[in-house]
């Protein structure tokens, strides 16, 4: 039986990340540190470069860019961090876009975890969200899909990245 715990309560704008207790960290993979959950402003809205990148997309003002996990191979009992990159182009008239985001986990095809947001609200520029996840020790080994979906408006934006537990 696969199971994994999701934790995205760390990446709610003014939410404070999830206090870790020593045995967290202890059990990570890698000895490098996880990004702190939460989101982060890689361009605003009047950076050169996102203006340009807003122009080269000039049907779509709203993107997913990538989904990754990092470390991608670990153990079982241990954390990952879950981060997924967004641009939304300034809009004159859109301020903000509210809809649904899902964080899915499946093993083999089959939906281990999911968690769903109804009420996410993405913000123009362009935005690092990372989320902290549990591996826990009963957790099946074998190759995950982890799967981000933003919806709204009738648009659907997805993207995946696979991780494996040993």
């Amino acid at each position: 039986m696969a199971i994994v715990a999701l934790d995205l309560a760390g990446c709610r704008r003014g939410g404070q990340p999830p206090a870790q207790s020593p045995s967290d960290t202890a059990s990570l993979a890698t000895t490098a540190e996880l990004p702190a959950p939460g989101e982060k402003l890689l361009r605003g809205t009047d950076d050169p470069a996102l203006l340009k990148s807003c122009v080269n997309y000039t049907r779509r003002f709203l993107w997913i860019d990538a989904v990754e996990v990092t470390p991608n191979r670990v153990p079982a009992d241990s954390t990952i961090n879950h981060r997924f990159t967004y641009t939304f182009c300034p809009q004159a008239t859109v301020k903000s876009l509210r809809g649904t985001l899902l964080t899915r986990i499946s093993l083999q095809g089959t939906q281990v975890v999911a968690n769903v947001d109804k009420n996410y609200v993405l913000i123009p520029g362009q935005w690092a969200v990372d989320a902290n996840i549990l591996i826990p020790a009963q957790a099946s080994p074998g190759t995950y899909t982890l799967e981000t979906t933003f919806t709204s408006g009738g648009a659907e934006f997805r993207r995946s990245a696979a991780f494996t537990v040993y």
